[in-house]
């Protein structure tokens, strides 16, 4: 009886302990607190961790924007100057 105590014991130390790892990961992912990883994972176990591991990276879907943005940006502005270069071109002189 004793050994099968102790074996509850262990895996359930073990379930908070990944339950909290896997806390982490939601919280590297961008994920706050109220996504209440931490209590999916100790209640649901191994499917707990499946589904904390699928969330989607919302750091790097804001980065991947930021760069898309950029590179617009960058767009307009060699538009612009490419505009202003021909602007001047046409207004020279004849020689």
């Amino acid at each position: 009886m004793a050994i099968i105590i102790s074996t509850l014991i262990v895996a359930l130390i073990i379930d908070i302990v990944m339950a909290n790892l896997m806390q982490k990961v939601a919280f590297a992912k961008g994920y706050d607190t109220s996504i209440h990883s931490f209590a999916i994972c100790l209640l649901i176990g191994f499917m707990g961790y499946i589904y904390v591991i699928a969330l989607p990276d919302l750091i790097a879907r804001k980065n991947q924007e930021d760069i898309l943005e950029a590179v617009k940006n960058q767009k307009n502005s060699m538009d612009e100057n490419l505009l202003i270069v021909r602007t001047a071109d046409d207004e020279l002189p004849p020689l």
